[in-house]
């Protein structure tokens, strides 16, 4: 019996000891957020025609108006 529960422990580890596959599909997720993430900034940059400094410069105009 104690060969038998053995055998099958070793069969089951083998199928569920390999993550390479789910491992693989993480990074691969992990690309795309940050894939999204600088498309985002990118147009959002770039339909401001003052690049970054006048977004942060509308950024804070807008909360110091929302402040008085």
């Amino acid at each position: 019996m104690k060969n038998l529960c053995t055998k099958f422990y070793s069969k089951v580890q083998t199928y569920t000891g390999n993550e390479r596959g789910s491992q693989a599909l993480e990074w691969i997720g992990v690309a795309a957020v940050i894939i999204t993430i600088v498309t985002l900034l990118s147009t959002a940059v770039s339909a401001n025609g003052d690049g970054v400094s006048g977004m942060v410069g509308s950024i804070f105009d807008k909360i110091s108006s929302m402040m008085n």
